[in-house]
C-alpha cells in the first residue's frame, strides 16, 4: 500500500496489512479485556472491515471504542491506540498522528506483545510499539526536512527501542531500513561522509533482504556529489580492488570478499537472482571473477551505467 510518504522500502511499517490476523492474535492474547467476549470480537471485526474498505472515519471510531473499553495495561488498549495513530496517518492527519506516537513513546506498553504488523507468515512476532513509533516519527520529520529531529528518533529506534525478530532475513531488512534512515538524515544535515559510511555497506544485495530503495538513494547522493562520470569511473576501478579476506569470530574463521569504493571498504557477496544463476554457472568463473560478475549485475552498478 502506498502512503503519502515517499520512501517505499523504508516504510515497511506502513505496508498494507490484513487486520484480521492482527485482530485474531489480540483475541487470543486478551480474552478478558472486555466482560463480554462476543462484544470484543464484534468490535475488532467491525474495525477490520472498515479498515479494509478504507472507511477511515468509521475505523477510527471503532478503534477509539475498543481503546476506551479496554483495561489500560491490556494489549487491546495498546493495539487500538497504535491503530488509531496508523489510521490518522492514512487520513493524512499527521499532526494528530504525531501526538499519538509521541504518547506511545512515553507509555509502558509491552514491546514484546505477541503479534505485530503484517499478516500470515509475514507477520511480525512482536508488537514493538515504541520501535515502530520512533520510525514513524523519524519519517514524519524527514518529510518535513527537519533532519535533526528525524535523526533523534532514528537513534531511539536504533539504540533504545531496538527491533526484535528471530529471523535473519528480517533482521537484515531492519539493518537496511535503519541505514536508509541514517543516510537520509546525514545527507540532509550535509554530512556526506557519514551518509556514505552507513549506506555503502548495504549497496550489494546479500540475498537476505530487499535493498532497492537504499541503492537508488545512494546512487542519487553519489551522482549529486561527484557527477555520473566520476561515479562510473570509481565503480569500474572498484572491480580491480576485489580481495579475499578472513575474519575471526570467536574460535571460528570464515572467508569473505571486499572491495574499495570512494576509499571505503565494502564487504561483497557472490549473489545472483535465480534467473541469472544457471547462466553464471556456465561461465565457470574463479572466486574473484565470480564476485566481480555479481557486482556488475547488481542494481547498484546497473543504476549507474
Amino acid at each position: 500500500m502506498k502512503t503519502y510518504f515517499q520512501s517505499p522500502k523504508a516504510l515497511i511499517f506502513f505496508k498494507q496489512i490484513s487486520l484480521v490476523k492482527v485482530v485474531g492474535l489480540s483475541l487470543i492474547l486478551s480474552l478478558y479485556s472486555f466482560q463480554n467476549f462476543s462484544q470484543k470480537t464484534k468490535l475488532w471485526e467491525q474495525a477490520s472491515n472498515y479498515y479494509e474498505a478504507k472507511n477511515w472515519d468509521k475505523a477510527l471510531a471503532v478503534y477509539a471504542k475498543i481503546h476506551e473499553k479496554s483495561k489500560v495495561n491490556s494489549s487491546d488498549y495498546a493495539r487500538a491506540f497504535y491503530n488509531i495513530g496508523h489510521v490518522k496517518l492514512l487520513k493524512k492527519d499527521t499532526l494528530e498522528a504525531e501526538k499519538i506516537f509521541l504518547k506511545i513513546l512515553e507509555s509502558d506498553f509491552n514491546e514484546l506483545d505477541k503479534g505485530g504488523r503484517g499478516s500470515g507468515v509475514m507477520q511480525e512476532p512482536y508488537a514493538l510499539y515504541r520501535n515502530n513509533s520512533s520510525k514513524i516519527l523519524a519519517q514524519i520529520y524527514l518529510q518535513r526536512k527537519d533532519y535533526k529531529k528525524a535523526l533523534f528518533y532514528v537513534e531511539l529506534a536504533d539504540k533504545k527501542y531496538k527491533y526484535r525478530h528471530f529471523c535473519g532475513n528480517e533482521l537484515e531488512a531492519d539493518r537496511i531500513e535503519m541505514a536508509t534512515y541514517f543516510g537520509e538524515c546525514y545527507w540532509g544535515l550535509n554530512e556526506f561522509d557519514k551518509s556514505m559510511n552507513v549506506l555503502l555497506p548495504h549497496v550489494f544485495n546479500s540475498g537476505l533482504a530487499d535493498n532497492d530503495h537504499l541503492v537508488k538513494l545512494t546512487v542519487q547522493y553519489l551522482i549529486e556529489k561527484y557527477g555520473k562520470e566520476k561515479v562510473k569511473a570509481e565503480l569500474t576501478k572498484s572491480l580491480g580492488t576485489v580481495t579475499s579476506k578472513t575474519r575471526k569470530m570467536g574460535k571460528e574463521k570464515y572467508d569473505y570478499n571486499e572491495c574499495t569504493i570512494f576509499g571505503k571498504n565494502i564487504e561483497l557477496y557472490a549473489h545472483f537472482d535465480w534467473k541469472d544463476q544457471a547462466e553464471v554457472n556456465k561461465l565457470n568463473l574463479k572466486e574473484n571473477e565470480l564476485v566481480q560478475e555479481s557486482m556488475r549485475r547488481s542494481l547498484f552498478f546497473r543504476s549507474v551505467f
